[in-house]
Order: structure tokens, then C-alpha cells, then sequence
């Protein structure tokens, strides 16, 4: 069965910092890919408005956040709201586990209904069993090239603002993650 920890770490290499609120990114501050529009109640926002509004300029603030144990429970927000929603501990495949995991935080929860559409189940977005034994029954890598080529057209189609700042990073995860 697939592991939360492998796939976590390899979200957070394209998850990893601290992006604060003046980016054009969409959901505005993040953290370790938990974005502040989205996850306005996530615990360890207290602690960055504390770390901001005391430390100085050019400070490198996800150096800090990473190292202080009350922002380390980003881990289990994704743990929680992602890995166990979606009930990737019973996906057999590792690397459809991790194409999975990923494509839900970006480009986001759509992802699961392209997944139920392309394994034959009903395209409701919500994650059972039956999703469950589709995706174990499916080919492993053409329900993850499935996933790339749907992230690629939802990339793609983007606003043309977005695109000059976040496409070809999008496009090189969508490829890195081909191969996760």
C-alpha cells in the first residue's frame, strides 16, 4: 500500500517555502504549498504573522518556519485533509499514490474527478471504495499519463497573466511527477 511519507516529501520539492502575499499566485501566502485563501484556519499561520511582524526584511522566513515545531503540523494538515480524505493508504501503486496526492494540491481537487472519469467510475469527486478499486485495477501508467496530459490542458488554458509567471514551472512538475 502506497506511504504518505514518500509522497509528501516529493509534493514538498515543489511545495517547499515560504511565498508571501504580494506574488501573483492565487492563493496568495503559502507555506509549504498551504496556501492562506484556502487554509485561512490552519494553526500555523499565527505563528508566521508572529515571525513577520517581529523579524526584519530580507528575513528568509521559510528557513525559520520550517525549523519551529508549531509549523511542522503542515505535515499533518496534508496528512488529514488530503491523504486520508482520498484513502491513498489503500492505493496499491506508489507512484499512482503520488501522482494522486500532487495533482489534488496542484492543480487541485478536480483532479480526483478526472481520475473517477478516466477509471470508469461515477465522476462525483468524492473518494469510496469502488474509486478505490478502480484505481487499483487501472494501469498505473496510463492513469498517471491520464493525470499529466489533463494537468497540461488545465495549465495551459490558464489566464494569460498567470501563465507568464507560473507556466513553465507548472509544465516541469506536471513532467517530474510522470516519472514520481
Amino acid at each position: 500500500m502506497a506511504d504518505f511519507k514518500t509522497a509528501y516529501e516529493i509534493t514538498l520539492k515543489n511545495e517547499y517555502g515560504y511565498t508571501p502575499p504580494i506574488t501573483k499566485d492565487p492563493g496568495g501566502e503559502t507555506f509549504d504549498g498551504i496556501d492562506r485563501r484556502d487554509n485561512a484556519d490552519w494553526a500555523g499561520w499565527k505563528f508566521v504573522d508572529e515571525l513577520k511582524s517581529t523579524a526584519g526584511k530580507g528575513l528568509k522566513l521559510g528557513n525559520y518556519l520550517r525549523k519551529d515545531p508549531k509549523v511542522r503540523e503542515a505535515r499533518d494538515a496534508y496528512y488529514a485533509a488530503i491523504w486520508e480524505k482520498l484513502l491513498l493508504d489503500k492505493v496499491i501503486n506508489q507512484s499512482v499514490a503520488n501522482n494522486i496526492f500532487d495533482a489534488y494540491i496542484n492543480p487541485g481537487a478536480a483532479s480526483i474527478k478526472i481520475v473517477q472519469e478516466w477509471c470508469g467510475v461515477t465522476k462525483d469527486g468524492i473518494v469510496g471504495q469502488k474509486t478505490i478499486n478502480a484505481i487499483n485495477a487501472a494501469n498505473p501508467q496510463s492513469l498517471i499519463f491520464a493525470l499529466y496530459t489533463w494537468k497540461r490542458g488545465y495549465y495551459e488554458a490558464r489566464p494569460q497573466s498567470l501563465k507568464d509567471e507560473f507556466l513553465v514551472g507548472w509544465l516541469s512538475r506536471a513532467e517530474k511527477m510522470r516519472t514520481a
